[in-house]
């Protein structure tokens, strides 16, 4: 390789300084554009002014113009902390590219949110009525599922403890109901209730929200935390159908024990015996092989855990020291008198394990019931309880993308429009991947990410402003602009040329 000559250093170096002299400084400002772009279009779309409109307030911005702001930011997976926003409210430019006025602060993000929490069921109903009309969809299955997020306060008549999901017995908590349209994979409803709900209570609440939207003949996925037999009567009673997943009982447990003669098997993992309970319903007991060996792994490192802790604990005790805390009560007031029995003298770490394993088997490893009120296959009734992942998949985007968890207010109102924020910024991300085939097998994460690099910058001359210069235009967001080329037309009010309009061809 021939050696570079010092005059071509120089020619470099050259164009380097006089690149940066060029730079000097102006008053041009760069903002992410993609999330308010889309969560203004959407909320056009849905026509979300209409029954945000009616939340009026005393003074400064709409509810609707906060609402966006509010959603558009959670949509940037900054979590829900209005503190969060405090660039957003504080930079006069921003505050024109989100339509809020000049006089907005924080307490008028608060009051907002609480006028929000307080019309969660008017604004559902909104919604459900607007995918209705405008995209002509119909609800023929939707799944319903139960989750909490515990909040950084103290227990309150609505913040409770209660049987949490997020493995912080240590915090209390608030529970959230949602539903969702099997096909689109919208969001279609959202309950919020105290900390110390069971889902079995939460049900009725949940269901008969979306009750007035659903189809007729419409089923009702749902896990067995949900199950009840009134619940169970309610649905049927209404002209709809369930399918959930049942308790193993001792009648399934002589079906087990009986021949394989009358089962069929889906696949190589997994076979069925499906026949009629006690009160009518389809009843499916599935056998799977993976699911069994997955259990039988965790009973022998279980097993193998605990004989390793016990040698360590025995060593303690024949060494005259104490055990560590978890064995012992540390309290100062209480004398605790223990006694610890070995009972494997003799016995090898293999054979320990192996006979405690033994033991612990039930008979039941690797077995499941489902249950419908719909005349289903084994097959059917597999694979759509299985497509209940869609479900859990939001509860996931809701906690860790749009950073729901945990909540860092007490009052219930507050509490309910953060939450319906976080719902309103997951529905805008679905709505999109729902409109657009483009963006459909993207996760939260992605589409977040390229939407947030979609900007506008502001270029100032004399302190006015000059042009606007849109940029980063990712895969994306040319999609969205081939789908629907209106999508530049959502700017803020006064910019707007013409209403958006022709979604229902957008989504066929």
């Amino acid at each position: 390789m021939a050696k570079r000559r010092r005059s071509d250093k120089k020619v470099v170096a050259g164009k380097t300084d006089r690149a940066l002299e060029d730079i000097s400084p102006n008053d041009n400002v760069t903002v992410p554009y993609g999330p308010v772009t889309m969560t203004r279009m959407m909320f056009e779309m849905l026509e979300m002014d209409k029954v945000l409109s009616r939340l009026k307030r005393k003074q400064g911005a709409t509810v609707s113009e906060v609402c966006i702001a509010l959603v558009s930011h959670a949509m940037q997976m900054r979590g829900l902390s209005i503190n969060r926003m405090e660039d957003l409210i504080s930079d006069r430019d921003k505050r024109m590219l989100y339509d809020l006025s000049d006089d907005i602060d924080k307490n008028d993000l608060y009051r907002t949110g609480s006028l929000l929490g307080d019309s969660i069921d008017p604004i559902i109903r909104h919604i459900d009525t607007m995918l209705r009309e405008k995209l002509g969809l119909k609800f023929y299955q939707v799944f319903l599922d139960w989750s909490g997020t515990y909040v950084d306060g103290k227990p309150t008549e609505f913040i409770r403890f209660g049987n949490t999901k997020d493995h912080r017995a240590d915090r209390p908590q608030i529970n959230i109901g949602l539903t969702m349209d099997a096909v689109t994979k919208l969001p279609i409803g959202l309950t919020v209730v105290q900390g110390n709900i069971i889902d079995v209570t939460h049900f009725k609440q949940t269901y008969q929200q979306v009750k007035p939207f659903l189809s007729e003949d419409c089923l009702i996925v749902f896990d067995n935390g949900g199950y009840s037999e009134e619940n169970a009567k309610l649905i049927v009673g209404d002209g709809n159908h369930f399918l959930t997943r049942a308790q193993m009982n001792k009648s399934n447990d002589k079906i087990i024990a009986s021949p394989r003669t009358e089962w069929e098997y889906i696949d190589d993992d997994i076979c069925a015996h499906r026949f009629r309970g006690n009160l009518g319903y389809t009843k499916c007991i599935y056998f799977s092989v993976s699911r069994y060996n997955e259990l039988i792994q965790s009973y022998y490192a279980k097993a193998q855990r605990d004989y390793d802790e016990m040698l360590e604990l025995k060593a303690a005790l024949t060494g005259k020291k104490r055990p560590r805390k978890k064995h012992r009560n540390g309290n100062m007031f209480v004398d605790t008198r223990l006694s610890y029995l070995f009972q494997l003298d003799g016995m090898s770490r293999e054979e320990a394990v192996e006979n405690a394993v033994r033991r612990r088997i039930s008979g039941r490893e690797g077995y499941f019931v489902l249950m419908s009120s719909k005349a289903m296959t084994a097959s059917e009734m597999l694979s759509t309880y299985r497509s209940r992942n869609d479900i859990e998949d939001a509860y996931r985007d809701l906690k860790h993308g749009i950073d729901l968890r945990p909540l860092r207010c007490t009052d219930e109102s507050s509490i309910k429009g953060r939450v319906l924020v976080a719902f309103l910024a997951y529905l805008v991300l679905a709505l999109a991947k729902f409109l657009v085939p483009a963006a459909r097998d993207k996760t939260a994460d992605t589409l977040v990410r390229e939407m947030s690099s979609f900007s506008v910058t502001i270029v100032r001359e004399n302190g006015e402003v000059r042009d606007r210069i849109y940029s980063n235009f990712g895969q994306i967001m040319r999609a969205f602009l081939e789908r629907i080329p209106a999508i530049m037309r959502a700017v803020p009010r006064g910019f707007r040329q013409k209403k958006l309009a022709s979604y229902c061809r957008c989504a066929n």
